[in-house]
């Protein structure tokens, strides 16, 4: 077997590591150390449909984050036409359905048995496979929001990737979203040519369970992508018997077969440098917040309590509340009234996105940790915090009760006012604060990133 780790998402990431590109990153550095079959790591040429080998020095810069890979775009719009020209000609002809259209396109999306399945995006999606490209019609063209310009960049033609032909000695391995990075349709062409095992990552179905909290512009394209995520792979990782769960009911609704699934458990070990953030906080004088700006985490709620919270005496203590995490389009309107509002400014920083070093330092000397979030696959913070022996108060979300409610104050957002009682006993009670993280320290055993590529790749050898 040789092993093909594609590296996409973190080649387009120039940011600090959060959450999923974790998980990638974090893997990619383990691979060759605990796989023992060759390990070639790819990047997804989009224009041309197919997965490229990096040579060892660039994906080694990449994997640590100091090189940026631009380009493999797909190709212009105006590319289409031809293939456009063509699938309308085939859906047309009465003699066939439109599922045999496409499997002789060979771009057959399993599960598509009629034209009402074919959504605008996903007909782009099938043109685009059949360019050996991908993304919809309507994006072409525009950079990608994943890709910034601060960190040294490199062309994909100039990285020196070659083409990888791919047969059924090989294990493609996939830890990101594809529907972002990489297109599950063309993936699938390759696979019926090759014979290739696709192992892949579904870390949630938060996009279908809770569409009120997804970007517009993203809800179309969910459904498909999970039907395609789920008749592609041949193994799928998830993070928790709640996203099992979901994974299972959604294949039943939609006659999908049952898929081999295996459960990872995210690393919580950091780098031992802490490194303190330039802003005006003092060892045990904050609570922390770590998690993505996005509105399923639920800053809404958090700023309600802590306000409530300021207006008691605790507003005379030297208490702060600190966010860190990456910023997404949905910039809450809470982080707006929090640094506004005459109660809760100056007792509110928000970092954003922050290294590692930084981060380190704040679960450190954070006095606790909150996690109000709604919605959860598993909650790699909650696992940082965990392991740094602080107390962390979290909503009761299915994910977050199954993975720590052993370890960590679970309390339904509902129920606000037991959420100002107890962060507000955490910050007068010293004695209350130290039982409880003796508890933690104690009984919670942090899995490290070494111990979760023991688990993948030995079971992903297993399936080979």
């Amino acid at each position: 077997m040789q092993l093909v780790f594609d590296i996409s998402m973190i080649a387009g990431w120039d940011r600090a590591t959060v959450g999923i590109v974790r998980v990638e990153r974090e893997l990619a550095r383990r691979a060759r150390d605990f796989c023992s079959a060759e390990v070639v790591f790819s990047h997804f040429d989009r224009r041309h449909g197919r997965f490229l080998a990096l040579p060892n020095k660039i994906a080694n810069e990449v994997i640590e984050g100091h090189l940026t890979i631009t380009g493999g775009e797909p190709a212009p719009a105006g590319q289409h036409v031809a293939a456009l020209r063509r699938l309308v000609r085939l859906l047309r002809d009465p003699r066939g359905s439109t599922a045999s259209v496409l499997d002789r396109l060979n771009i057959r999306a399993p599960g598509i048995a009629s034209a009402k399945s074919l959504t605008p995006d996903r007909v782009a999606s099938y043109l685009n496979a059949l360019l050996g490209s991908e993304s919809s019609l309507r994006s072409a063209g525009k950079e990608s929001p994943w890709q910034h310009r601060e960190n040294r960049r490199i062309s994909l033609q100039r990285a020196g990737a070659m083409p990888l032909p791919l047969s059924a000695e090989h294990t493609v391995i996939s830890c990101a979203i594809d529907i972002l990075f990489k297109p599950l349709s063309a993936i699938y062409a390759l696979k019926r040519r090759g014979k290739f095992k696709y192992v892949g990552f579904c870390h949630d179905l938060i996009p279908l369970r809770f569409p009120q909290f997804v970007p517009a512009d993203f809800l179309p394209k969910s459904q498909g992508y999970f039907s395609d995520l789920f008749w592609t792979t041949d193994l799928l990782f998830t993070s928790s018997l709640y996203v099992e769960r979901d994974i299972a009911q959604f294949c039943i609704a939609n006659g999908i077969p049952q898929i081999a699934m295996a459960r990872l458990r995210p690393g919580a070990d950091l780098p031992e440098r802490a490194t303190k953030p330039a802003i005006d906080i003092e060892p045990g004088g904050f609570i922390l917040y770590v998690s993505s700006l996005e509105r399923r985490k639920n800053h809404r709620f958090a700023y309600e309590v802590w306000r409530r919270i300021r207006q008691t005496s605790l507003a005379q203590k030297p208490v702060k509340m600190v966010l860190a995490g990456e910023t997404t389009g949905q910039m809450p309107e809470a982080i707006d009234l929090m640094t506004r509002d005459p109660v809760t400014a100056g007792s509110v920083t928000v970092l954003g996105n922050v290294p590692d070093g930084q981060l380190r330092w704040l679960y450190d000397n954070a006095r606790f940790c909150i996690h109000p979030s709604i919605a959860e696959g598993y909650g790699i913070p909650i696992g940082e915090a965990l392991a740094a022996g602080k107390v962390c108060v979290c909503s009761t979300a299915e994910a977050i009760v199954e993975q720590f409610g052993e370890y960590a104050p679970c309390i339904p957002v509902e129920k606000s006012d037991e959420w100002v009682s107890l962060l507000s006993a955490l910050l007068l009670d010293d004695s209350l604060l130290k039982s409880l993280e003796r508890k933690v320290i104690d009984r919670y055993r942090a899995p490290s990133w070494d111990d979760c590529a023991r688990q993948v790749f030995g079971t992903v050898q297993q399936m080979a």
